[in-house]
């Protein structure tokens, strides 16, 4: 249900956005498959896309009875600068960011995402005289704060949606340390992750009725 209700978002969102930059949103099985089986396990994901075709990519989690995500940002732009000839080795910088409403330390998920780039990297532009890896920035974002234990997918949704209409107001304000902006009542919406549960019902409501015509 959660991963229907990511997918129902993302479509939600790009018919509605028209400034939307280009974004990935992968299944839950990514990570699942990453911790099991390493890079081999995900190999065959990226062989009609490539990571960094993307402004965006949304990797949902689901950990024990927990749902949080990894947003990585940038892997566009840093491929753009390698492709760039004469090759410029300083890139801009990749950030991976974890968003986890229980405020749960994700750094182990966020150098598995990390992993798998630089593989991907390497793989696509492996011409390069100069081998570097990319930049990558990794860092956790704090959040609305679900305030039960069931709630977790619902806020995951609720939480990527604010960070992707506003990342760049976030991004800015975490980079000056702008803690009022960054925690803006505008931003994170606090209000409406309470009734998240309610609009996710009303939304599926309107997308049985528009499939059943």
């Amino acid at each position: 249900m959660v991963e229907f209700g990511l997918s129902l978002w993302f479509e939600l969102y790009n018919a509605a956005s028209r400034t939307a930059g280009s974004m990935k949103v992968l299944s839950s099985f990514f990570v699942t498959n990453s911790k099991a089986l390493g890079y081999s396990g995900v190999a065959h994901w990226t062989k009609r896309w490539s990571p960094f075709d993307f402004d965006f990519i949304v990797i949902p989690i689901h950990d024990v009875n927990h749902w949080y995500s990894c947003i990585v940002i940038g892997a566009k732009d840093s491929a753009a600068s390698a492709s760039s000839r004469p090759y410029v080795p300083s890139h801009p910088v990749i950030q991976i960011i974890s968003i986890d409403s229980l405020d749960i330390d994700r750094t182990s998920a966020r150098d598995l995402v990390s992993t798998w780039l630089n593989i991907e990297y390497a793989k696509r532009f492996p011409d390069k005289k100069v081998r570097t890896d990319p930049p990558i920035l990794s860092r956790n974002i704090p959040v609305p704060r679900q305030p039960n234990y069931h709630d977790c997918g619902l806020y995951m949704i609720h939480n990527v949606n604010r960070f992707i209409r506003h990342s760049c107001k976030i991004l800015q304000a975490i980079e000056g340390g702008d803690n009022v902006i960054f925690n803006g009542p505008e931003v994170w919406r606090h209000d409406l992750a309470l009734h998240a549960r309610a609009d996710f019902a009303v939304d599926v409501r309107r997308y049985a009725h528009s499939h059943s015509r």
